[in-house]
Parts: C-alpha cells; sequence; structure tokens
C-alpha cells in the first residue's frame, strides 16, 4: 500500500506598506538593530503527515531576508487562531566570559484558524547585557515597539 504524502502550499501576501519603524534610540552602540521592519510575504507550508511550516520574507533596512519557522507549536488563541513570536532581526557583541551585548526584533505572527489570514503585529525590539556571562544572567535593559507605518 503506498503511502500518499501531501503538501499545501499557501502563500499569503501581506499588505504593501506593512512595514514597522523603531522610533527609539538603542541604549548603547555596541550592537545594532533594524530602524525598519517590512514584511513582504509569509508562505505557509501544511504537510498533514509532517512538519508544518512557515517562512517570513521581510526587508530589514532595505535589505531582504526570510525566517522560517515550525507551525507545529504556537500558541493557540480563543478565537482557534494560532499565535507565534519569530525573532527577525538583531545582533551580538561580545563574549561568554566577559561582557555581552545583545539585541532582538522579535514579531508576533498570528495565522487564523482557517490559515486563510496571516497577520504580523506588535513587532518589538529588545536590548539585553551581561556583565560577564560565566557569573551573571543576561538582562533585558531595554525594551520598546515598533510604530506600524
Amino acid at each position: 500500500m503506498k503511502l500518499a504524502f501531501f503538501a499545501l502550499i499557501l502563500s499569503a501576501n501581506t499588505f504593501a506598506a506593512n512595514c514597522f519603524t523603531r522610533t527609539v534610540e538603542l541604549e548603547t552602540n555596541e550592537v545594532s538593530l533594524a530602524r525598519e521592519i517590512c514584511l513582504d510575504s509569509i508562505q505557509l507550508e501544511l504537510d498533514y503527515f509532517g512538519a508544518s511550516k512557515a517562512t517570513v520574507k521581510i526587508t530589514t533596512d532595505g535589505k531582504a531576508q526570510e525566517r522560517t519557522f515550525s507551525l507545529n507549536n504556537g500558541t493557540l488563541r480563543t478565537d482557534g487562531s494560532r499565535l507565534y513570536v519569530v525573532s527577525l532581526n538583531g545582533s551580538t557583541n561580545g563574549g561568554f566570559c566577559s561582557e555581552y551585548w545583545e539585541t532582538k526584533a522579535l514579531a508576533s505572527i498570528v495565522i487564523s484558524k482557517d490559515a486563510k489570514t496571516v497577520v504580523m503585529e506588535n513587532v518589538k525590539g529588545e536590548v539585553y547585557y551581561s556583565w560577564d556571562q560565566c557569573h551573571s544572567n543576561t538582562d533585558l535593559k531595554q525594551s520598546f515597539f515598533y510604530t506600524k507605518i
């Protein structure tokens, strides 16, 4: 008996102006974080028998990038949609047993219950610091939301 492989690929193009901008200056110049993040498209690969995934195509400060994440996790919301938090951009500076800085740009991706609607919202920037990761945890030093433009 042959097992049929079923994969469904959906492409959800978002609004032409689905961009977010950072209006906040970072507390340090040791690391950087994108000033503007634009969502170009989201492609869902729904595999009934395996690992479903999504590919987010974004532009950060004019540079095209892709991020892929698993759809087998995520937080189920009361309306049946699923929420995924995806890292879009960031940088690090420092070593393990020395001063260490890290930035992250995170976005909430919401996929409707029927997988027909995909929305990016709540793009957030974070700055972390540790004076010595051998003897100290990395602490959140700055947190802010990007502004939708």
